[in-house]
Protein backbone atom coordinates (compact mmCIF):
# COMPACT_ATOMS: atom_id res chain seq x y z
CA UNK A 1 0.00 0.00 0.00
CA UNK A 2 2.63 2.61 1.19
CA UNK A 3 4.68 1.18 -2.09
CA UNK A 4 1.81 1.98 -4.37
CA UNK A 5 1.44 5.48 -2.81
CA UNK A 6 5.00 6.31 -2.97
CA UNK A 7 5.04 5.42 -6.38
CA UNK A 8 1.84 7.39 -7.42
CA UNK A 9 3.95 10.62 -5.36
CA UNK A 10 7.12 10.39 -7.99
CA UNK A 11 3.69 10.85 -10.88
CA UNK A 12 5.12 14.04 -10.58
CA UNK A 13 8.69 14.02 -11.32
CA UNK A 14 8.12 12.36 -14.72
CA UNK A 15 4.67 14.61 -15.77
CA UNK A 16 3.57 18.22 -15.68
CA UNK A 17 0.59 19.98 -17.22
CA UNK A 18 0.61 22.35 -20.21
CA UNK A 19 1.67 24.99 -17.38
CA UNK A 20 4.12 23.13 -15.63
CA UNK A 21 1.83 22.17 -12.74
CA UNK A 22 1.81 18.68 -11.89
CA UNK A 23 -0.94 16.47 -13.03
CA UNK A 24 -1.46 14.86 -9.54
CA UNK A 25 -4.10 16.87 -7.72
CA UNK A 26 -5.05 15.23 -5.27
CA UNK A 27 -4.19 11.33 -3.82
CA UNK A 28 -6.40 9.33 -1.53
CA UNK A 29 -4.98 5.96 0.16
CA UNK A 30 -7.72 3.47 1.96
CA UNK A 31 -7.38 0.72 4.12
CA UNK A 32 -10.13 -1.86 4.44
CA UNK A 33 -11.72 -0.85 1.98
CA UNK A 34 -11.97 -0.04 -1.88
CA UNK A 35 -14.58 2.92 -2.56
CA UNK A 36 -13.89 3.56 -5.99
CA UNK A 37 -13.99 -0.01 -7.26
CA UNK A 38 -16.05 -0.81 -10.15
CA UNK A 39 -18.10 -4.12 -10.40
CA UNK A 40 -17.28 -7.57 -8.50
CA UNK A 41 -14.29 -7.42 -5.90
CA UNK A 42 -12.68 -10.83 -6.73
CA UNK A 43 -10.89 -10.73 -3.08
CA UNK A 44 -14.12 -11.14 -1.35
CA UNK A 45 -16.45 -8.19 0.44
CA UNK A 46 -15.38 -4.75 -0.53
CA UNK A 47 -14.74 -3.62 3.19
CA UNK A 48 -12.41 -6.25 4.36
CA UNK A 49 -9.04 -5.63 6.30
CA UNK A 50 -7.38 -7.51 4.05
CA UNK A 51 -7.54 -4.88 0.99
CA UNK A 52 -6.82 -1.58 0.27
CA UNK A 53 -6.80 0.95 -2.48
CA UNK A 54 -5.32 4.63 -3.63
CA UNK A 55 -6.92 6.86 -5.78
CA UNK A 56 -5.36 9.64 -7.82
CA UNK A 57 -6.94 12.91 -9.23
CA UNK A 58 -5.31 14.53 -12.23
CA UNK A 59 -5.47 17.84 -13.74
CA UNK A 60 -8.19 18.61 -16.19
CA UNK A 61 -7.65 16.82 -19.68
CA UNK A 62 -7.11 19.93 -21.41
CA UNK A 63 -3.97 21.30 -19.21
CA UNK A 64 -2.09 18.52 -19.86
CA UNK A 65 -0.89 16.83 -23.25
CA UNK A 66 -0.44 13.29 -21.39
CA UNK A 67 -2.89 10.72 -21.71
CA UNK A 68 -4.02 9.12 -18.82
CA UNK A 69 -3.32 5.45 -19.84
CA UNK A 70 0.17 6.83 -20.27
CA UNK A 71 0.17 7.76 -16.53
CA UNK A 72 -1.08 4.68 -15.44
CA UNK A 73 1.47 2.77 -17.34
CA UNK A 74 4.17 5.02 -15.95
CA UNK A 75 2.55 4.06 -12.39
CA UNK A 76 2.49 0.68 -12.88
CA UNK A 77 6.37 0.64 -13.65
CA UNK A 78 7.14 2.44 -10.81
CA UNK A 79 5.41 0.17 -8.45
CA UNK A 80 6.46 -2.77 -9.31
CA UNK A 81 5.88 -5.76 -7.62
CA UNK A 82 4.69 -5.72 -4.06
CA UNK A 83 5.36 -8.80 -1.84
CA UNK A 84 2.62 -10.52 -0.73
CA UNK A 85 -0.01 -9.47 -2.94
CA UNK A 86 -2.35 -11.71 -4.48
CA UNK A 87 -3.70 -8.93 -6.82
CA UNK A 88 -2.57 -5.44 -7.98
CA UNK A 89 -4.44 -3.88 -10.75
CA UNK A 90 -4.11 -0.36 -12.56
CA UNK A 91 -7.63 1.60 -13.77
CA UNK A 92 -9.03 4.15 -15.25
CA UNK A 93 -12.07 5.75 -13.35
CA UNK A 94 -14.56 6.67 -16.29
CA UNK A 95 -17.94 5.75 -16.75
CA UNK A 96 -17.42 1.98 -17.13
CA UNK A 97 -19.29 -0.57 -15.45
CA UNK A 98 -17.11 -3.66 -15.37
CA UNK A 99 -13.65 -4.70 -15.94
CA UNK A 100 -13.14 -4.54 -20.02
CA UNK A 101 -12.92 -8.80 -20.07
CA UNK A 102 -15.23 -10.30 -17.72
CA UNK A 103 -16.06 -14.19 -18.44
CA UNK A 104 -18.41 -15.99 -16.01
CA UNK A 105 -17.94 -19.99 -16.07
CA UNK A 106 -20.14 -21.89 -13.91
CA UNK A 107 -21.12 -25.29 -13.28
CA UNK A 108 -22.14 -27.85 -10.73
CA UNK A 109 -18.62 -29.64 -10.22
CA UNK A 110 -16.33 -27.55 -8.52
CA UNK A 111 -13.18 -29.10 -9.12
CA UNK A 112 -13.83 -29.21 -12.92
CA UNK A 113 -14.62 -25.98 -12.39
CA UNK A 114 -11.13 -25.07 -10.88
CA UNK A 115 -9.50 -26.84 -13.92
CA UNK A 116 -11.40 -24.60 -16.36
CA UNK A 117 -10.84 -21.50 -14.44
CA UNK A 118 -6.97 -21.79 -14.70
CA UNK A 119 -7.00 -23.45 -18.29
CA UNK A 120 -8.77 -20.00 -19.31
CA UNK A 121 -6.63 -17.52 -17.17
CA UNK A 122 -3.18 -19.24 -18.42
CA UNK A 123 -4.78 -18.59 -22.23
CA UNK A 124 -5.44 -15.05 -21.56
CA UNK A 125 -2.64 -14.15 -20.31
CA UNK A 126 -1.13 -15.35 -23.61
CA UNK A 127 -2.70 -12.54 -25.60
CA UNK A 128 -0.67 -9.79 -25.71
CA UNK A 129 -2.12 -6.49 -24.42
CA UNK A 130 -4.04 -8.46 -21.37
CA UNK A 131 -2.48 -7.61 -18.01
CA UNK A 132 -4.12 -7.41 -14.49
CA UNK A 133 -5.47 -11.27 -14.92
CA UNK A 134 -7.86 -12.14 -11.80
CA UNK A 135 -10.68 -14.62 -10.53
CA UNK A 136 -13.29 -14.65 -7.52
CA UNK A 137 -12.00 -18.40 -6.96
CA UNK A 138 -9.67 -17.64 -4.32
CA UNK A 139 -8.86 -18.70 -0.69
CA UNK A 140 -10.02 -16.62 2.30
CA UNK A 141 -8.50 -16.35 5.70
CA UNK A 142 -7.48 -19.05 7.89
CA UNK A 143 -9.84 -21.01 9.71
CA UNK A 144 -10.48 -24.19 12.07
CA UNK A 145 -12.09 -26.92 10.31
CA UNK A 146 -14.28 -29.17 12.66
CA UNK A 147 -14.57 -32.85 11.51
CA UNK A 148 -17.01 -34.86 13.96
CA UNK A 149 -15.78 -38.36 15.20
CA UNK A 150 -18.03 -41.52 14.49
CA UNK A 151 -17.80 -42.22 18.18
CA UNK A 152 -19.85 -38.93 19.09
CA UNK A 153 -22.08 -39.45 16.01
CA UNK A 154 -23.16 -42.48 18.16
CA UNK A 155 -23.88 -40.60 21.36
CA UNK A 156 -26.04 -38.91 19.17
CA UNK A 157 -23.40 -35.56 18.47
CA UNK A 158 -24.25 -33.89 15.26
CA UNK A 159 -21.48 -31.42 13.88
CA UNK A 160 -23.77 -28.41 14.25
CA UNK A 161 -23.94 -29.26 18.17
CA UNK A 162 -20.20 -29.11 18.25
CA UNK A 163 -20.29 -25.68 15.74
CA UNK A 164 -22.80 -24.54 17.85
CA UNK A 165 -20.94 -24.85 21.18
CA UNK A 166 -18.00 -23.58 20.11
CA UNK A 167 -19.16 -20.73 18.69
CA UNK A 168 -21.03 -19.89 22.47
CA UNK A 169 -17.62 -20.44 23.96
CA UNK A 170 -15.62 -18.04 21.84
CA UNK A 171 -18.30 -15.56 20.58
CA UNK A 172 -20.95 -15.83 23.23
CA UNK A 173 -24.50 -16.33 23.57
CA UNK A 174 -26.70 -14.02 23.85
CA UNK A 175 -28.54 -14.57 27.51
CA UNK A 176 -30.41 -11.66 28.32
CA UNK A 177 -31.21 -7.33 26.93
CA UNK A 178 -31.30 -5.16 29.55
CA UNK A 179 -33.18 -1.32 28.71
CA UNK A 180 -31.02 1.41 29.88
CA UNK A 181 -32.40 4.92 29.33
CA UNK A 182 -32.45 4.91 25.65
CA UNK A 183 -29.88 2.30 24.53
CA UNK A 184 -30.46 -1.92 24.75
CA UNK A 185 -27.60 -4.08 26.24
CA UNK A 186 -27.03 -7.41 25.59
CA UNK A 187 -25.63 -9.56 28.04
CA UNK A 188 -23.28 -12.69 26.29
CA UNK A 189 -22.25 -15.51 28.49
CA UNK A 190 -19.02 -17.03 27.55
CA UNK A 191 -15.41 -18.17 28.58
CA UNK A 192 -13.17 -15.83 30.34
CA UNK A 193 -10.69 -13.98 28.12
CA UNK A 194 -7.48 -15.98 28.88
CA UNK A 195 -9.34 -18.94 28.26
CA UNK A 196 -10.42 -17.97 24.86
CA UNK A 197 -7.02 -16.59 23.61
CA UNK A 198 -5.36 -19.35 21.66
CA UNK A 199 -6.44 -22.12 19.62
CA UNK A 200 -4.85 -24.49 22.11
CA UNK A 201 -7.62 -23.62 24.42
CA UNK A 202 -10.17 -25.53 22.07
CA UNK A 203 -8.78 -28.43 23.75
CA UNK A 204 -10.09 -27.75 26.86
CA UNK A 205 -13.56 -27.22 25.71
CA UNK A 206 -15.97 -29.79 26.89
CA UNK A 207 -19.10 -30.37 24.56
CA UNK A 208 -22.56 -31.61 26.01
CA UNK A 209 -24.18 -34.34 24.74
CA UNK A 210 -28.24 -34.71 24.43
CA UNK A 211 -28.58 -36.84 27.67
CA UNK A 212 -26.65 -34.19 29.31
CA UNK A 213 -22.83 -35.93 30.03
CA UNK A 214 -19.96 -33.54 29.01
CA UNK A 215 -17.32 -34.82 26.87
CA UNK A 216 -13.36 -33.39 26.03
CA UNK A 217 -13.94 -31.73 22.94
CA UNK A 218 -10.78 -34.31 21.48
CA UNK A 219 -13.15 -37.25 21.94
CA UNK A 220 -15.90 -35.44 20.44
CA UNK A 221 -14.38 -34.05 17.14
CA UNK A 222 -10.77 -33.09 15.15
CA UNK A 223 -10.02 -29.23 14.33
CA UNK A 224 -8.57 -29.16 11.17
CA UNK A 225 -6.26 -25.60 10.00
CA UNK A 226 -7.04 -24.43 6.07
CA UNK A 227 -8.61 -21.88 4.41
CA UNK A 228 -12.28 -21.52 3.61
CA UNK A 229 -13.40 -19.43 0.54
CA UNK A 230 -13.15 -15.50 0.08
CA UNK A 231 -16.04 -15.53 -1.49
CA UNK A 232 -19.03 -17.71 -3.18
CA UNK A 233 -20.31 -16.82 -6.54
CA UNK A 234 -23.61 -18.90 -7.84
CA UNK A 235 -25.15 -18.48 -11.38
CA UNK A 236 -28.19 -20.32 -11.94
CA UNK A 237 -28.13 -22.35 -8.99
CA UNK A 238 -24.96 -23.58 -9.72
CA UNK A 239 -21.12 -22.17 -8.21
CA UNK A 240 -19.72 -19.80 -10.57
CA UNK A 241 -16.26 -18.17 -11.30
CA UNK A 242 -15.55 -14.72 -12.47
CA UNK A 243 -12.85 -13.89 -14.53
CA UNK A 244 -11.74 -10.75 -15.14
CA UNK A 245 -8.90 -9.06 -17.04
CA UNK A 246 -7.80 -5.58 -18.08
CA UNK A 247 -6.37 -4.14 -21.33
CA UNK A 248 -2.83 -2.06 -21.69
CA UNK A 249 -4.12 0.79 -23.70
CA UNK A 250 -0.46 1.86 -24.95
CA UNK A 251 -0.36 -1.87 -26.40
CA UNK A 252 -1.75 -0.72 -30.01
CA UNK A 253 -4.39 -2.53 -32.02
CA UNK A 254 -5.53 -4.32 -28.80
CA UNK A 255 -9.10 -3.80 -27.93
CA UNK A 256 -12.00 -5.93 -25.80
CA UNK A 257 -13.79 -7.22 -29.03
CA UNK A 258 -10.02 -8.18 -30.12
CA UNK A 259 -9.45 -10.66 -27.13
CA UNK A 260 -12.97 -12.04 -27.23
CA UNK A 261 -12.82 -12.87 -31.04
CA UNK A 262 -9.76 -14.02 -29.98
CA UNK A 263 -11.27 -16.89 -26.77
CA UNK A 264 -14.36 -17.61 -29.25
CA UNK A 265 -12.64 -18.12 -32.14
CA UNK A 266 -13.43 -21.65 -33.71
CA UNK A 267 -11.12 -24.89 -33.80
CA UNK A 268 -8.65 -24.83 -36.77
CA UNK A 269 -6.69 -27.58 -35.82
CA UNK A 270 -4.38 -25.65 -33.59
CA UNK A 271 -6.31 -25.58 -30.62
CA UNK A 272 -9.33 -23.49 -31.29
CA UNK A 273 -10.09 -20.31 -29.29
CA UNK A 274 -10.05 -21.33 -25.68
CA UNK A 275 -13.70 -20.72 -24.91
CA UNK A 276 -14.03 -23.15 -28.22
CA UNK A 277 -12.09 -25.92 -26.54
CA UNK A 278 -13.66 -25.66 -23.05
CA UNK A 279 -16.81 -26.65 -24.83
CA UNK A 280 -15.31 -29.65 -26.06
CA UNK A 281 -12.97 -30.91 -23.02
CA UNK A 282 -15.08 -29.33 -20.48
CA UNK A 283 -18.97 -30.01 -21.40
CA UNK A 284 -20.23 -29.69 -17.76
CA UNK A 285 -19.09 -25.84 -17.44
CA UNK A 286 -21.31 -23.23 -19.28
CA UNK A 287 -19.67 -19.98 -19.44
CA UNK A 288 -20.83 -16.17 -20.99
CA UNK A 289 -19.26 -12.55 -20.67
CA UNK A 290 -20.15 -10.12 -18.36
CA UNK A 291 -18.94 -6.99 -17.73
CA UNK A 292 -18.61 -4.38 -20.26
CA UNK A 293 -19.26 -6.64 -22.75
CA UNK A 294 -22.26 -7.84 -21.52
CA UNK A 295 -23.63 -3.97 -21.43
CA UNK A 296 -22.09 -3.56 -24.98
CA UNK A 297 -24.13 -6.37 -26.06
CA UNK A 298 -27.57 -5.14 -24.18
CA UNK A 299 -26.49 -1.70 -25.58
CA UNK A 300 -26.54 -2.41 -29.73
CA UNK A 301 -30.00 -4.74 -29.04
CA UNK A 302 -31.67 -1.83 -27.25
CA UNK A 303 -30.51 0.73 -30.02
CA UNK A 304 -31.25 -2.12 -32.42
CA UNK A 305 -34.81 -2.31 -31.30
CA UNK A 306 -34.80 1.41 -31.47
CA UNK A 307 -33.47 1.99 -34.63
CA UNK A 308 -36.06 -0.39 -36.44
CA UNK A 309 -38.98 1.36 -34.70
CA UNK A 310 -37.52 5.16 -35.43
CA UNK A 311 -37.51 3.82 -39.30
CA UNK A 312 -40.95 2.30 -38.97
CA UNK A 313 -42.38 5.35 -37.29
CA UNK A 314 -40.19 7.34 -40.65
CA UNK A 315 -42.00 5.13 -43.15
CA UNK A 316 -45.50 5.84 -41.73
CA UNK A 317 -44.78 9.85 -41.40
CA UNK A 318 -43.65 9.70 -45.13
CA UNK A 319 -46.18 7.19 -46.21
CA UNK A 320 -49.18 9.69 -45.53
CA UNK A 321 -48.51 12.84 -46.74
CA UNK A 322 -47.02 10.99 -50.36
CA UNK A 323 -49.63 8.48 -50.13
CA UNK A 324 -47.59 5.83 -51.73
CA UNK A 325 -45.83 3.00 -50.27
CA UNK A 326 -42.91 2.67 -52.34
CA UNK A 327 -42.05 6.56 -52.30
CA UNK A 328 -40.90 6.18 -48.68
CA UNK A 329 -38.46 3.85 -49.65
CA UNK A 330 -37.31 6.48 -52.18
CA UNK A 331 -36.73 9.05 -49.27
CA UNK A 332 -35.11 6.47 -47.12
CA UNK A 333 -32.53 5.40 -49.40
CA UNK A 334 -30.32 7.77 -48.25
CA UNK A 335 -30.35 6.66 -44.32
CA UNK A 336 -28.10 3.63 -45.50
CA UNK A 337 -25.23 5.62 -47.19
CA UNK A 338 -25.67 8.49 -44.30
CA UNK A 339 -24.53 6.21 -42.34
CA UNK A 340 -21.41 4.85 -44.51
CA UNK A 341 -20.23 9.05 -44.25
CA UNK A 342 -20.74 8.60 -40.55
CA UNK A 343 -18.24 5.41 -40.77
CA UNK A 344 -15.70 7.52 -42.96
CA UNK A 345 -15.69 10.63 -40.65
CA UNK A 346 -14.58 8.12 -37.68
CA UNK A 347 -11.71 7.13 -40.10
CA UNK A 348 -10.97 10.73 -40.95
CA UNK A 349 -11.19 11.89 -37.58
CA UNK A 350 -9.17 8.40 -35.63
CA UNK A 351 -12.52 7.74 -33.63
CA UNK A 352 -13.37 4.56 -32.72
CA UNK A 353 -16.75 3.26 -33.65
CA UNK A 354 -18.70 2.84 -30.56
CA UNK A 355 -22.32 2.96 -28.52
CA UNK A 356 -22.31 6.94 -28.96
CA UNK A 357 -21.66 6.55 -32.43
CA UNK A 358 -24.45 4.02 -33.22
CA UNK A 359 -26.89 6.70 -30.86
CA UNK A 360 -25.74 9.71 -33.35
CA UNK A 361 -26.66 7.10 -36.63
CA UNK A 362 -30.03 6.48 -35.15
CA UNK A 363 -30.59 10.16 -34.63
CA UNK A 364 -28.61 10.90 -38.40
CA UNK A 365 -31.63 8.56 -40.10
CA UNK A 366 -34.34 10.93 -38.99
CA UNK A 367 -32.05 14.09 -40.52
CA UNK A 368 -31.10 13.05 -43.36
CA UNK A 369 -34.60 12.67 -44.93
CA UNK A 370 -35.80 16.18 -44.69
CA UNK A 371 -33.91 17.20 -48.48
CA UNK A 372 -34.88 13.88 -50.27
CA UNK A 373 -38.69 14.33 -49.16
CA UNK A 374 -38.64 18.12 -50.93
CA UNK A 375 -36.66 16.89 -53.47
CA UNK A 376 -39.20 13.57 -54.36
CA UNK A 377 -41.92 15.98 -53.68
CA UNK A 378 -41.00 18.56 -56.07
CA UNK A 379 -39.90 15.47 -58.56
CA UNK A 380 -43.84 14.58 -57.98
CA UNK A 381 -45.35 17.82 -58.63
CA UNK A 382 -43.64 18.38 -62.53
CA UNK A 383 -44.61 14.77 -63.26
CA UNK A 384 -48.28 15.72 -62.43
CA UNK A 385 -47.66 18.20 -64.80
CA UNK A 386 -46.86 15.98 -67.50
CA UNK A 387 -42.93 16.05 -67.62
CA UNK A 388 -40.81 13.01 -68.15
CA UNK A 389 -38.87 11.11 -65.49
CA UNK A 390 -35.61 12.52 -66.64
CA UNK A 391 -36.75 16.08 -66.84
CA UNK A 392 -38.32 15.97 -63.27
CA UNK A 393 -35.61 14.58 -61.73
CA UNK A 394 -32.80 16.68 -63.55
CA UNK A 395 -34.37 20.13 -63.05
CA UNK A 396 -35.37 18.83 -59.42
CA UNK A 397 -31.69 18.49 -58.53
CA UNK A 398 -30.74 21.56 -59.99
CA UNK A 399 -33.65 23.37 -58.73
CA UNK A 400 -33.11 22.28 -54.63
CA UNK A 401 -28.89 22.15 -55.30
CA UNK A 402 -28.53 25.19 -53.76
CA UNK A 403 -30.73 24.27 -50.65
CA UNK A 404 -29.54 21.31 -49.95
CA UNK A 405 -25.42 22.11 -50.17
CA UNK A 406 -26.34 24.93 -47.67
CA UNK A 407 -28.36 22.89 -45.53
CA UNK A 408 -25.81 20.03 -45.44
CA UNK A 409 -22.80 21.96 -45.24
CA UNK A 410 -24.54 24.39 -42.19
CA UNK A 411 -25.51 21.22 -40.25
CA UNK A 412 -21.37 19.91 -40.11
CA UNK A 413 -19.77 22.89 -39.84
CA UNK A 414 -22.95 23.74 -36.82
CA UNK A 415 -21.63 20.26 -35.21
CA UNK A 416 -17.80 20.76 -35.60
CA UNK A 417 -17.62 22.66 -32.81
CA UNK A 418 -18.28 19.34 -30.29
CA UNK A 419 -15.97 17.25 -32.54
CA UNK A 420 -13.34 19.70 -32.29
CA UNK A 421 -13.73 20.63 -28.00
CA UNK A 422 -11.27 18.78 -25.90
CA UNK A 423 -12.46 18.98 -22.42
CA UNK A 424 -12.92 15.60 -21.08
CA UNK A 425 -17.60 16.43 -20.16
CA UNK A 426 -17.34 16.84 -24.30
CA UNK A 427 -15.34 13.63 -24.85
CA UNK A 428 -18.32 11.12 -24.89
CA UNK A 429 -20.40 12.89 -27.51
CA UNK A 430 -17.36 13.03 -29.87
CA UNK A 431 -18.21 9.95 -31.38
CA UNK A 432 -22.24 10.87 -31.79
CA UNK A 433 -21.42 14.57 -33.18
CA UNK A 434 -19.18 12.81 -36.02
CA UNK A 435 -21.79 10.83 -37.03
CA UNK A 436 -24.28 13.42 -37.43
CA UNK A 437 -21.30 15.96 -38.82
CA UNK A 438 -20.24 13.39 -41.73
CA UNK A 439 -23.85 12.16 -41.94
CA UNK A 440 -25.06 14.91 -42.93
CA UNK A 441 -22.38 16.40 -44.94
CA UNK A 442 -22.49 12.99 -46.82
CA UNK A 443 -25.93 13.60 -47.52
CA UNK A 444 -25.13 16.41 -50.30
CA UNK A 445 -24.13 13.81 -52.97
CA UNK A 446 -26.41 10.95 -51.66
CA UNK A 447 -29.55 13.90 -51.99
CA UNK A 448 -28.56 15.33 -55.61
CA UNK A 449 -27.29 12.06 -57.02
CA UNK A 450 -28.85 8.47 -55.50
CA UNK A 451 -32.26 9.82 -54.99
CA UNK A 452 -33.33 10.96 -58.07
CA UNK A 453 -31.92 7.41 -59.37
CA UNK A 454 -33.81 5.65 -57.13
CA UNK A 455 -36.76 7.48 -58.45
CA UNK A 456 -36.12 6.43 -61.83
CA UNK A 457 -35.49 2.73 -60.99
CA UNK A 458 -38.45 2.11 -59.00
CA UNK A 459 -40.52 3.66 -61.98
CA UNK A 460 -38.73 1.32 -64.58
CA UNK A 461 -39.75 -1.46 -62.40
CA UNK A 462 -43.41 -0.61 -61.54
CA UNK A 463 -43.55 -0.34 -65.91
CA UNK A 464 -42.46 -3.87 -65.35
CA UNK A 465 -44.70 -5.08 -62.79
CA UNK A 466 -48.36 -3.15 -63.77
CA UNK A 467 -50.31 -4.14 -66.96
CA UNK A 468 -51.77 -1.58 -69.73
CA UNK A 469 -54.98 -1.62 -67.99
CA UNK A 470 -53.57 -0.32 -64.51
CA UNK A 471 -51.52 2.05 -66.61
CA UNK A 472 -54.70 3.50 -68.39
CA UNK A 473 -56.28 3.80 -64.81
CA UNK A 474 -53.61 5.42 -63.11
CA UNK A 475 -53.06 8.26 -66.21
CA UNK A 476 -56.56 8.92 -65.42
CA UNK A 477 -56.70 9.12 -61.68
CA UNK A 478 -53.69 11.58 -62.65
CA UNK A 479 -55.66 13.78 -64.99
CA UNK A 480 -58.18 13.90 -62.44
CA UNK A 481 -55.95 15.59 -60.20
CA UNK A 482 -53.93 17.83 -61.80
CA UNK A 483 -57.59 18.97 -62.84
CA UNK A 484 -58.37 19.18 -59.47
CA UNK A 485 -54.85 21.03 -58.95
CA UNK A 486 -55.52 23.63 -61.62
CA UNK A 487 -52.98 21.57 -63.56
CA UNK A 488 -52.67 20.91 -67.30
CA UNK A 489 -51.36 17.20 -67.94
CA UNK A 490 -49.71 16.80 -71.00
CA UNK A 491 -48.58 13.91 -72.56
CA UNK A 492 -46.34 15.56 -75.41
CA UNK A 493 -43.10 14.02 -74.82
CA UNK A 494 -43.90 11.24 -72.11
CA UNK A 495 -46.21 8.92 -74.35
CA UNK A 496 -46.45 6.36 -71.40
CA UNK A 497 -47.31 7.66 -68.37
CA UNK A 498 -45.33 6.27 -65.74
CA UNK A 499 -47.21 3.69 -63.61
CA UNK A 500 -48.99 3.89 -60.43
CA UNK A 501 -47.75 3.50 -56.48
CA UNK A 502 -49.13 -0.01 -55.60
Amino acid sequence: MFADGFAANRLNDHFKGLDGEPVVKHMLSAVGAQPFKVGMTPGGASDSSNIGEVTVELIAASARSIKSQDIVAKWRELTGPIPGTVELSFLENTSRTGAAIELLLHGRDLDRLNQATALVKENLAAIRGVTDITDTNRDGKRELKLNILPEAENLGIRLADVARQTRQAFYGEEVQRLQRGRDEVKVMVRYPREERRSLEDIASLRIRTPQGAELPFSSVAAPVEGRGFSSIYRSDRERGVIISAELDKNVPDVDANMVVAALVRPDTGDGGGILTRLQRDFPDVRWSFEGEQKNQRDNLKDIAIGGLLALFGIYVLLAIPLRSYVQPFIVMSVIPFGMTGAVIGHLVMGVELSIMSMIGIVALSGVVVNESLVLVEYVNRHRRGGESITGAAREGSAARFQAIMLTSITSFIGVMPIVTESSIQAKFLIPCAISLAFGCLSNLLNTLILVPCVYAILEDIKRLLFTREQRLHWEETEREEARERGLEWMDGGNPAPASPPP
